[in-house]
Protein backbone atom coordinates (compact mmCIF):
# COMPACT_ATOMS: atom_id res chain seq x y z
CA UNK A 1 0.00 0.00 0.00
CA UNK A 2 3.08 2.23 0.59
CA UNK A 3 4.02 2.01 -3.00
CA UNK A 4 0.70 2.67 -4.48
CA UNK A 5 0.71 5.39 -2.19
CA UNK A 6 4.02 6.64 -3.28
CA UNK A 7 3.13 6.17 -7.82
CA UNK A 8 0.34 8.60 -6.58
CA UNK A 9 2.37 11.04 -4.70
CA UNK A 10 3.95 10.88 -7.77
CA UNK A 11 1.52 10.98 -10.93
CA UNK A 12 0.14 14.36 -8.63
CA UNK A 13 3.75 16.26 -8.60
CA UNK A 14 4.19 15.20 -12.15
CA UNK A 15 0.24 16.51 -12.93
CA UNK A 16 0.99 19.54 -11.06
CA UNK A 17 4.24 20.62 -12.81
CA UNK A 18 3.35 19.73 -15.80
CA UNK A 19 2.99 23.43 -16.44
CA UNK A 20 6.90 23.97 -16.41
CA UNK A 21 7.23 21.67 -19.55
CA UNK A 22 5.19 23.24 -21.87
CA UNK A 23 6.20 26.15 -24.63
CA UNK A 24 4.38 29.64 -23.61
CA UNK A 25 0.71 30.23 -24.17
CA UNK A 26 -0.68 33.47 -25.25
CA UNK A 27 -1.73 34.58 -22.03
CA UNK A 28 1.61 34.23 -21.07
CA UNK A 29 2.33 37.14 -23.26
CA UNK A 30 -0.48 39.37 -21.96
CA UNK A 31 0.07 38.96 -18.16
CA UNK A 32 2.65 41.21 -17.51
CA UNK A 33 0.39 43.94 -19.47
CA UNK A 34 -2.96 43.02 -17.39
CA UNK A 35 -0.53 43.93 -14.44
CA UNK A 36 0.50 46.91 -15.75
CA UNK A 37 -3.06 48.19 -16.37
CA UNK A 38 -4.05 46.63 -13.37
CA UNK A 39 -1.47 49.49 -11.62
CA UNK A 40 -2.32 51.88 -13.82
CA UNK A 41 -6.26 51.58 -13.20
CA UNK A 42 -5.61 51.50 -9.55
CA UNK A 43 -3.43 54.70 -9.48
CA UNK A 44 -6.07 56.81 -11.67
CA UNK A 45 -8.79 55.21 -9.37
CA UNK A 46 -6.66 56.39 -6.50
CA UNK A 47 -5.44 59.49 -7.54
CA UNK A 48 -6.06 62.20 -10.37
CA UNK A 49 -7.00 61.10 -13.88
CA UNK A 50 -3.99 62.26 -15.38
CA UNK A 51 -3.50 62.04 -18.94
CA UNK A 52 0.02 60.02 -19.41
CA UNK A 53 -1.91 57.49 -17.16
CA UNK A 54 -4.51 57.12 -18.89
CA UNK A 55 -2.57 57.08 -22.38
CA UNK A 56 -0.28 54.16 -20.81
CA UNK A 57 -3.83 52.54 -19.51
CA UNK A 58 -4.63 52.34 -23.13
CA UNK A 59 -1.39 50.74 -24.77
CA UNK A 60 -1.47 48.27 -21.76
CA UNK A 61 -4.91 47.45 -22.43
CA UNK A 62 -4.01 46.93 -26.56
CA UNK A 63 -0.94 45.02 -25.41
CA UNK A 64 -3.20 42.84 -23.11
CA UNK A 65 -5.91 42.44 -25.74
CA UNK A 66 -4.00 41.35 -29.14
CA UNK A 67 -2.06 38.29 -28.02
CA UNK A 68 -4.97 36.71 -26.14
CA UNK A 69 -8.26 36.20 -27.33
CA UNK A 70 -9.79 36.01 -24.06
CA UNK A 71 -8.46 38.90 -22.38
CA UNK A 72 -12.23 40.54 -23.48
CA UNK A 73 -13.60 38.72 -20.61
CA UNK A 74 -10.97 39.68 -17.78
CA UNK A 75 -11.92 43.11 -18.77
CA UNK A 76 -15.53 42.92 -18.83
CA UNK A 77 -15.02 41.38 -15.19
CA UNK A 78 -12.98 44.57 -14.66
CA UNK A 79 -15.42 47.22 -16.34
CA UNK A 80 -18.34 45.19 -14.29
CA UNK A 81 -16.42 45.59 -11.02
CA UNK A 82 -15.88 49.29 -11.92
CA UNK A 83 -19.43 49.65 -12.93
CA UNK A 84 -20.73 48.27 -9.42
CA UNK A 85 -17.71 50.68 -7.63
CA UNK A 86 -19.78 53.22 -9.01
CA UNK A 87 -23.35 52.33 -8.43
CA UNK A 88 -22.28 52.51 -5.02
CA UNK A 89 -21.02 55.74 -5.24
CA UNK A 90 -17.07 55.10 -3.98
CA UNK A 91 -16.45 57.37 -7.54
CA UNK A 92 -17.91 59.93 -10.16
CA UNK A 93 -19.11 59.45 -13.49
CA UNK A 94 -16.36 61.61 -14.93
CA UNK A 95 -13.61 59.29 -13.69
CA UNK A 96 -15.78 56.06 -15.10
CA UNK A 97 -16.36 57.84 -18.73
CA UNK A 98 -12.51 58.92 -18.81
CA UNK A 99 -11.77 55.39 -18.12
CA UNK A 100 -14.34 54.00 -20.43
CA UNK A 101 -13.54 56.29 -23.01
CA UNK A 102 -9.93 54.65 -23.10
CA UNK A 103 -11.55 50.92 -23.16
CA UNK A 104 -13.56 52.06 -26.05
CA UNK A 105 -10.49 53.08 -28.06
CA UNK A 106 -8.29 50.37 -26.88
CA UNK A 107 -10.79 48.38 -28.14
CA UNK A 108 -11.15 50.00 -31.61
CA UNK A 109 -7.46 49.79 -31.95
CA UNK A 110 -7.36 46.39 -31.49
CA UNK A 111 -10.42 45.73 -33.84
CA UNK A 112 -8.59 47.56 -36.30
CA UNK A 113 -4.99 45.44 -35.36
CA UNK A 114 -6.84 42.54 -35.44
CA UNK A 115 -8.23 43.03 -39.39
CA UNK A 116 -11.47 43.80 -38.25
CA UNK A 117 -12.35 40.81 -35.98
CA UNK A 118 -16.05 41.29 -35.63
CA UNK A 119 -16.32 38.94 -32.80
CA UNK A 120 -14.58 41.75 -30.88
CA UNK A 121 -16.66 44.31 -31.47
CA UNK A 122 -19.83 41.16 -31.18
CA UNK A 123 -18.46 40.42 -27.33
CA UNK A 124 -20.02 41.00 -24.39
CA UNK A 125 -17.09 43.40 -22.90
CA UNK A 126 -18.12 46.00 -26.13
CA UNK A 127 -21.37 45.88 -25.49
CA UNK A 128 -20.70 46.36 -21.57
CA UNK A 129 -18.87 49.28 -22.25
CA UNK A 130 -21.96 50.50 -24.33
CA UNK A 131 -24.08 50.43 -22.13
CA UNK A 132 -22.45 51.64 -18.92
CA UNK A 133 -21.20 54.62 -20.80
CA UNK A 134 -25.04 55.42 -21.50
CA UNK A 135 -26.19 54.22 -18.10
CA UNK A 136 -23.32 57.18 -16.48
CA UNK A 137 -24.64 59.63 -19.22
CA UNK A 138 -28.14 58.93 -18.05
CA UNK A 139 -27.15 58.27 -14.09
CA UNK A 140 -29.74 60.07 -11.38
CA UNK A 141 -30.21 60.02 -7.90
CA UNK A 142 -33.46 58.67 -8.70
CA UNK A 143 -32.89 55.50 -9.92
CA UNK A 144 -32.47 52.78 -7.51
CA UNK A 145 -29.28 50.83 -7.58
CA UNK A 146 -30.85 47.39 -8.35
CA UNK A 147 -32.66 48.77 -11.45
CA UNK A 148 -29.27 50.27 -12.59
CA UNK A 149 -27.50 46.66 -12.11
CA UNK A 150 -30.51 45.44 -14.01
CA UNK A 151 -30.39 47.39 -16.46
CA UNK A 152 -26.82 47.02 -16.97
CA UNK A 153 -27.36 43.64 -17.27
CA UNK A 154 -30.39 43.34 -19.61
CA UNK A 155 -28.71 46.30 -21.74
CA UNK A 156 -25.24 43.95 -21.73
CA UNK A 157 -26.68 40.98 -22.99
CA UNK A 158 -29.33 42.89 -25.68
CA UNK A 159 -26.86 44.29 -27.50
CA UNK A 160 -24.32 41.36 -27.49
CA UNK A 161 -27.75 40.13 -29.59
CA UNK A 162 -27.94 42.89 -31.56
CA UNK A 163 -24.36 43.55 -32.63
CA UNK A 164 -24.00 39.57 -33.13
CA UNK A 165 -27.09 39.94 -35.89
CA UNK A 166 -25.86 42.87 -37.61
CA UNK A 167 -22.70 41.95 -37.92
CA UNK A 168 -23.74 37.74 -38.73
CA UNK A 169 -22.01 36.86 -35.78
CA UNK A 170 -22.95 33.23 -34.16
CA UNK A 171 -20.13 32.27 -32.06
CA UNK A 172 -21.97 31.68 -28.94
CA UNK A 173 -24.94 30.28 -30.70
CA UNK A 174 -22.41 27.60 -32.02
CA UNK A 175 -21.05 27.03 -28.49
CA UNK A 176 -24.59 26.43 -26.96
CA UNK A 177 -25.57 24.23 -29.19
CA UNK A 178 -22.35 22.27 -28.70
CA UNK A 179 -22.81 22.39 -25.07
CA UNK A 180 -26.48 20.92 -25.43
CA UNK A 181 -25.87 18.04 -28.19
CA UNK A 182 -22.85 16.95 -25.64
CA UNK A 183 -24.99 16.23 -22.51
Amino acid sequence: SCGVFCLFGLFIVLLCTRVMWTPPLRESFSYPFLVLQMLLLTYILRYLSICTYLIALCVSNIFFMLPWQFAQFVLLTQIASLFAVYIMGYIDSCKLQKILSVHMVSLVVCFILMFGNSMLLTSYYAASLVVIWVSCLLHSECLFKVIEGCAWLVGTVTLKYLTSLAFGVADDLNLLATRILIH
